[in-house]
């Protein structure tokens, strides 16, 4: 039923697994990469996954913190300051674990980047708001107390030791001419 499925919801190409014990039992390509190039989906083909790279950040957050590179309590100022970060005592309180459990306070993204500054708008702690602005600037904080660039690192402490070959926080050739097409609706 699920090619039926992928065209009455217009949805060119999906690759399904499942996994049992943490292995790999089953899986299948179905449709296109591009539906006009009609390139069909196959075992190597790349899906872009969004926001679920989040908490697969948050976990090489949190092994950095048992490594002790990183105190998810420290303030994230202590680690970087940036100059588009407002002058106010919300920003200083900002830590880690905030970042990771979007209790930040902080907008999602700012209207006017280059006019605006970044400023909480509640209190750190106590609401829970999803903020892309926040999980960018602890980016660049594991990047400063690494060294590396983020994909350096996941590929070194996440991607490498789990042989996830084919996942990536940076773009590549391969990964492009591997890759789904976005459609619209």
């Amino acid at each position: 039923d699920l090619p039926r499925q992928m065209r009455a919801l217009g949805v060119p190409g999906v690759g399904i697994a499942v996994v049992e014990d943490g292995e790999v039992v089953w899986s299948r390509p179905f449709g296109v990469t591009h539906a006009l190039m009609r390139k069909p989906v196959d075992a190597r083909t790349i899906f872009e996954d969004a926001s679920l790279s989040k908490p697969v950040f948050a976990y090489l957050v949190l092994q950095l913190a048992d490594q002790g590179v990183i105190d998810l309590d420290a303030p994230l100022v202590r680690y970087r300051r940036m100059d588009y970060l407002a002058d106010h005592p919300w920003v200083d309180m900002v830590t880690a674990r905030d970042v990771l459990r979007h209790s930040t306070g902080m907008p999602n993204w700012r209207k006017d980047p280059a006019h605006e500054k970044l400023v909480p708008a509640a209190k750190p702690g106590t609401r829970i708001d999803y903020s892309g602005e926040a999980i960018f600037w602890l980016q660049l904080v594991v990047e400063k107390l690494t060294g590396e660039s983020l994909d350096e690192s996941m590929q070194r402490l996440l991607f490498g030791p789990a042989g996830m070959r084919d996942s990536s926080y940076t773009w590549s050739r391969d990964l492009a001419t591997r890759s789904v097409y976005g459609h619209r609706a």
